[in-house]
């Protein structure tokens, strides 16, 4: 049976949902439940998709595959590219084996905008809570069964000035910072669920890990306080593992400072 792509196959079908503004994962949510077809994009607002995307990626959905991962381009609000990171591509691979192509190299890799997502694989996204694609994106990786990376650059992040600067707002910084631990916490204990591979698992903490330790630049010197001590409760080196040298220089360096 051929898949639903309908856009290419029957058109453009456009359904326009109104509702009160709940945040960016009701917002998925209740798309994705009034949605037909057998794949899944997610665009934020400001942002676009290239006009041969679909054209692109059309071989793939007619393989079945679940996950099919392209690049995107930063622009700024006339569409004038910013930047471009350099594009990880590879064929049709495991969940697991596609997690440690990316990990260390792609970024992005947990953007959900960066992926056309088979149905049965799409996640729920938890509503009232800051970093949704970090705590779905991940799993959804490790669980898929084929997941591809294309050689293409297909979406467009538009970057203004407000996406750029820091959020000043204290008490939405806290939260922020809240739901990136919660976050962190529910996927440790999701991921001891799954029957990976130890280096797979390992990565994954690591990947983990790095993602609570970039927040930290980032935060006011109140909040800074505050995550450091969570991060100390959770003993956070524990999850780097000392490959190499850089490793081991973090890994000492967060035993350190108690964290």
């Amino acid at each position: 049976m051929k898949k639903k792509l309908a856009i290419l196959e029957i058109g453009i079908n456009i359904i326009y949902i109104k509702t009160k503004n709940g945040g960016l994962s009701k917002a998925r949510n209740t798309g994705f439940t009034k949605a037909k077809g057998d794949y899944i994009i997610f665009v934020d607002s400001d942002d676009f998709i290239s006009n041969t995307l679909l054209k692109d990626i059309k071989r793939y959905v007619n393989k079945n595959v679940e996950l099919i991962k392209w690049s995107p381009i930063f622009v700024d609000e006339n569409g004038k590219e910013i930047k471009k990171d350099e594009i990880v591509s590879f064929k049709t691979t495991s969940g697991s084996n596609a997690f440690n192509n990316l990990f260390g190299k792609d970024n992005l890799l947990v953007c959900v905008w960066n992926y056309a997502i088979k149905r049965e694989l799409v996640p729920i996204f938890p509503e009232g809570r800051y970093h949704e694609d970090f705590r779905t994106m991940p799993i959804t990786i490790l669980n898929a069964k084929s997941i591809c990376a294309i050689d293409k650059y297909e979406y467009f992040y538009v970057q203004t000035d407000k996406s750029i600067m820091r959020d000043s707002n204290i008490e939405k910084e806290r939260k922020k910072a809240k739901d990136i631990l919660i976050n962190f916490d529910e996927l440790l204990n999701e991921v001891d669920k799954l029957n990976i591979d130890k280096y797979t698992e390992e990565n994954f903490k690591i990947f983990l890990t790095n993602s609570l330790l970039v927040v930290m630049p980032e935060l006011s010197n109140q909040n800074k306080e505050f995550f450091c001590n969570e991060l100390k409760k959770r003993k956070v080196s524990q999850y780097i593992k000392a490959r190499n040298p850089k490793q081991l220089a973090k890994k000492t360096l967060l035993m350190i400072k108690g964290l």
